[in-house]
């Protein structure tokens, strides 16, 4: 689960910590377990990737300040499911091409994945030509969806994409 919240203003913070409780699923903790605290260290970025969840399971997190009184409550508090490698998409479907950008550039979409399980990866990965034997090459990987700008193509060759 990847955590966004914005920055702080008009206080000075000295650091944000993320706290969560796991509220159903396998290893879920009883009613009232206070929240525990993500490992993090002076945290000054407004997102944070927590890992190590367990999958298919519900969670409660949030997000607070420590300002020079201590901390204080950031956010509300986020419920999110992650998701349970049963729950996988499959299969992916294929990039889209949304339009071109110029003679070397083009939008893809590709489908849009909310949660991953730990063992799911999805990267973009690219082939120059194709009908010579070329190789497909890794453009980005751990990639969650959504549009993506490539450019630097050859306007007068074959490209191809895949997932």
């Amino acid at each position: 689960v990847i955590l966004r919240w914005p920055a702080a203003r008009g206080v000075s913070v000295l650091e944000y910590g993320a706290w969560w409780r796991q509220l159903r699923g396998a290893g879920a903790e009883a009613e009232g377990v206070p929240m525990q605290r993500f490992a993090t260290n002076n945290l000054v970025d407004t997102s944070l990737e927590l890992t190590g969840l367990r999958p298919g399971s519900h969670y409660a997190f949030e997000v607070r300040a420590r300002t020079a009184a201590g901390w204080h409550l950031y956010t509300n508090t986020l419920e999110e499911w992650t998701m349970a490698p049963s729950d996988f998409p499959l299969p992916i479907l294929a990039p889209e091409v949304r339009g071109m950008i110029g003679c070397t550039a083009i939008l893809l979409g590709l489908p849009t994945l909310r949660f991953c399980h730990t063992t799911t990866h999805m990267g973009l990965q690219y082939q120059h030509g194709g009908e010579d034997g070329s190789t497909w090459q890794m453009m980005r990987e751990n990639v969650l969806g959504g549009d993506i700008q490539v450019d630097g193509l050859d306007p007068y060759a074959t490209h191809s994409f895949r997932l």
